[in-house]
């Protein structure tokens, strides 16, 4: 039997983390975040008053994809390039996992209550996926020339 590489743990714990995320009921998270992180509402009670433009909280959850999957992005990226293939094939392979998660959790998404499927999430999913990816190349270009 084959030895499951230890190098992927993080990005799957990681994919875990946001899928576990990404499947709370609204109602809860909206609660604990007013609660438990009160400085929160100070941020967006501040940018409202300088910009004179409320902030609904589905707007900032829809801004979350962004980072959530540019992180997921990397880190499978890194995975998949210490894995001896090509840069173009961890690229797409990285691309390839961060699409297929991102999919599986939209159709669970719709299962839950009070959470909602929705194909611009699947894209604002990809869009983090693919900047993840692109500034795992950058930050590995940039690695290479300071080794040298």
């Amino acid at each position: 039997m084959k030895r499951v590489p230890k190098k992927i743990v993080i990005p799957l714990a990681a994919t875990l983390v946001v899928f576990f995320l990404t499947i709370l009921p609204m109602g809860p998270v909206k609660g604990f975040i007013k609660r438990h992180m009160s400085w929160t509402m100070v941020l967006r009670d501040k940018y409202e008053e300088m910009f004179r433009t409320p902030i609904e909280f589905g707007c900032v959850q829809d801004y979350l994809h962004f980072p959530f999957f540019a992180g997921l992005g990397f880190l499978w990226m890194r995975f998949f390039s210490r894995r001896r293939v090509s840069f173009l094939k961890a690229v797409v392979l990285a691309f390839l996992a961060v699409a297929l998660f991102s999919f599986f959790d939209e159709v669970i998404q719709s299962l839950v209550p009070s959470r909602d499927a929705s194909w611009s999430d699947f894209r604002r999913d990809l869009w983090g996926g693919a900047i993840g990816i692109v500034v795992y190349g950058l930050w590995s270009r940039f690695k290479r020339s300071r080794d040298v």
